[in-house]
């Protein structure tokens, strides 16, 4: 809101506001999106924070789950180690590259384990 009105206080608003639109779709384009931008700075506007809204709660999302799976691998790499000794590489590799329903799966595993192997044995039972 303030660019437009910063554009209305100039001479020249309907070519600046081209300008502008080139600019942001530019720089929208160079994120993978593709959106068609309105010509009138106004309704480029109402694009913009929809946009915005969706940045915002795709990237809280996408946070908050990547937070937890780190957490996940956190938690199991210290209760691995308590229990069973040093974490090998191997194990690091492991538990760096696991999906979240893996680290579930060897979380819940690890609580029935007699040895390290039992934890990352699939179980079949499941």
């Amino acid at each position: 809101r303030e660019v437009i009105a910063w554009f209305r206080a100039h001479p020249g608003y309907d070519e600046l506001g081209l300008v502008f639109a080139e600019l942001v779709r530019t720089a929208l384009a160079s994120t993978g999106m593709a959106p068609t931008i309105p010509r009138d700075l106004r309704e480029m506007t109402v694009m913009l924070e929809t946009l915005g809204d969706y940045w915002r709660d795709k990237f809280r999302t996408e946070g908050l789950e990547a937070g937890l799976q780190k957490g996940r691998r956190e938690v199991l790499h210290r209760l691995l180690s308590r229990r069973f000794g040093p974490v090998t590489a191997d194990i690091e590799h492991r538990l760096d590259h696991a999906e979240a329903d893996e680290l579930d799966a060897w979380i819940d595993q690890f609580v029935d384990a007699q040895t390290l192997d039992d934890v990352f044995t699939e179980n079949l039972d499941r």
